[in-house]
């Protein structure tokens, strides 16, 4: 067998090698993806993670970095507010130390924004899905129909965790078991952190100024701890985490039952909660009072926060983890 004949079969070898890589890849992963895909009737579940190689949940994280993803994956602040897309799910490990390096105000308040309405939209979800079983619970309950014992449980469980009695009325727990409007939460985050660039957003995401004593978490970095124990503000081991307390802090405390009141008022007459129309009941929020609100109006209309009221979350159940 001549040369030319070996390379000409070792070649043919080579092709069919590469073929056979491809079919195997695709038919043994891409297909069932396809099937599974079809099966559920959505989408492939997947996640993209976005940090440096060998970096950990809760590292440092690149402000340039998100952006660049968030371009990556069309994600703008005039796209959700136009309507034209649903805001991705998001899981963030904490707020950029370098947020503040970025020099263009706009490109900065962007990115903050970008980051923290996909985690208000997240909680108020999980509020929602609770405040439509406590809804269908109330309807049985008015029809004379019998609760089951773990629909009971429940609820019991539930009114403990909004700091009422375990036989509170279902129309007093309903009253608290509800969303905050993401205009609201995004103008006040922005407020208590100074647009996430404050130390205390750094280093402990606490973002929305809350105090209370002293209670190192696990998973919460020294730096954080050490906030809480020398300035007694509340600290968080996530950004999502900050936003559920203070989402919590909302719904219970009595400082804001005015803001209960009223939101409770929109929901009687069929109007969904929003911001710019709850804002006025924050005048207990800070020692400003008045000043506070007038505040919060004015970061509302000069970055047109009230168009995310009605933003939603993509139901594609990836997740964008940084």
């Amino acid at each position: 067998m001549t040369n030319g004949v070996r390379r000409k079969q070792t070649f043919k070898i080579a092709v069919l090698s590469v073929i056979l890589l491809w079919a195997t890849i695709y038919y043994g992963a891409f297909v069932p993806l396809a099937r599974h895909h079809a099966k559920q009737g959505g989408p492939v579940d997947e996640t993209h993670v976005y940090r440096h190689p060998g970096e950990t949940p809760g590292g440092s994280l690149d402000a340039e970095r998100i952006g660049d993803a968030f371009a990556r994956i069309d994600y703008s602040l005039d796209a959700v507010a136009s309507g034209l897309r649903d805001v991705p799910r998001l899981r963030l490990s904490g707020i950029p130390a370098n947020l503040s390096d970025i020099p263009d105000s706009d490109e900065r308040k962007s990115l903050f924004l970008r980051m923290l309405l996909p985690l208000v939209l997240s909680v108020n979800e999980s509020i929602l899905a609770d405040r439509a079983r406590i809804e269908a619970i109330a309807t049985r309950v008015t029809a004379g129909r019998p609760v089951p014992h773990a629909d009971r449980v429940w609820v019991e469980q539930i009114a403990r965790a909004y700091r009422l009695g375990p036989k509170a009325r279902l129309a007093t727990l309903l009253k608290r078991v509800d969303v905050v409007p993401p205009s609201l939460a995004l103008a006040q985050s922005a407020t208590e952190s100074g647009w996430g660039t404050s130390r205390f957003a750094r280093q402990g995401n606490a973002l929305f100024g809350q105090w209370g004593a002293p209670d190192a978490k696990r998973g919460q970095s020294k730096a954080a701890r050490d906030i809480e124990k020398v300035y007694n503000v509340k600290t968080f081991a996530t950004p999502e985490d900050a936003v559920r307390a203070y989402i919590l802090n909302l719904n219970t405390h009595p400082a804001y039952a005015g803001f209960r009141d009223a939101r409770a008022w929109q929901r009687r007459h069929g109007i969904e909660p929003d911001g710019p129309s709850l804002v006025h009941t924050m005048d207990g929020y800070s020692e400003l009072a008045d000043a506070y609100v007038k505040a919060l109006r004015g970061i509302m209309r000069g970055n047109r926060l009230g168009d995310f009221d009605e933003a939603r979350l993509s139901e594609h159940p990836a997740s964008v983890v940084f």
